[in-house]
């Protein structure tokens, strides 16, 4: 689509880092958009944010892909993986075990996009669903509504409801929020040097009511209805920056 003569690129990837890849490579390669946006639902797994509630990712973590060495230490540094983000070792690798793997593989949402994504929050955030009333839908005390924040989005092909596995990719990322699609969708944007944003409606919190996990185990809720219901707000954010998109906002 083109708005105020700014070309935004829409395709539906489906789920995971191979399809939203291959998803994005083509959108670019045939459409050459001005900037890519990544728009669906996510799962997190911090207690502040809840069902409903949208987020911006400021910083994106690909953090499922290592190697297990022989002494049973875990190796980030894989060929590649190092593009365009904040992982890096000196030319020995003598750092490796002071603490970089720590560090991981970030990649930042362009900053221009983040600064128009937190000014439309503030006008679309009036205009946001509320929480339905039914099983699976926490609020938080002092909370009346959904509302729009920025977090660390980690991306990986697996939905984690381990307690033990949540904590560590919270401990070792900084991880807030998790999802399938966001850190190859930026890395292929970044690749061909194209701004991108990463956008999630929260659909369900792992460490709080399970949304996902047990009440879809039992039956009681219809997953599609939940999806269609937590991203109607990032929809709403989206549709708010379209209005205010520049080429400002592209470059800076």
């Amino acid at each position: 689509a083109s708005v105020k003569d700014v070309m935004l690129g829409l395709t539906v990837s489906g789920t995971g880092i191979i399809n939203s890849a291959i998803a994005t490579e083509a959108l670019i390669s045939e459409w050459s958009p001005d900037a890519v946006f990544i728009v669906g639902c996510a799962g997190s797994i911090s207690p502040e944010i809840l069902p409903g509630d949208v987020v911006i990712g400021r910083d994106i973590a690909y953090y499922s892909s290592y190697q297990t060495l022989s002494d049973g230490t875990v190796n980030l540094d894989l060929p590649g993986i190092r593009f365009r983000t904040d992982y890096s070792l000196n030319a020995d690798r003598t750092d490796f075990a002071g603490g970089q793997r720590v560090r991981a593989r970030f990649i930042h949402s362009s900053r221009g996009l983040r600064e128009l994504a937190i000014e439309a929050a503030r006008a679309a955030e009036p205009g946001f669903r509320p929480w339905p009333d039914r099983p699976g839908w926490p609020r938080t005390e002092g909370r009346t509504k959904p509302r729009c924040v920025e977090a660390v989005i980690g991306t990986a092909d697996q939905i984690n409801s381990d307690p033990s596995v949540i904590k560590v990719i919270q401990d070792r990322y900084g991880i807030e929020v998790e999802e399938c699609e966001g850190a190859a969708v930026g890395q292929v944007a970044l690749s061909h040097g194209v701004p991108f944003i990463v956008l999630r409606g929260i659909s369900d919190n792992e460490v709080i009511t399970p949304v996902y996990g047990d009440l879809i185990k039992a039956d009681a809720v219809d997953s599609h209805e939940i999806e269609m219901e937590s991203t109607q707000n990032v929809w709403s954010l989206f549709a708010e920056m379209v209005k205010r998109i520049t080429w400002a906002s592209l470059t800076s």
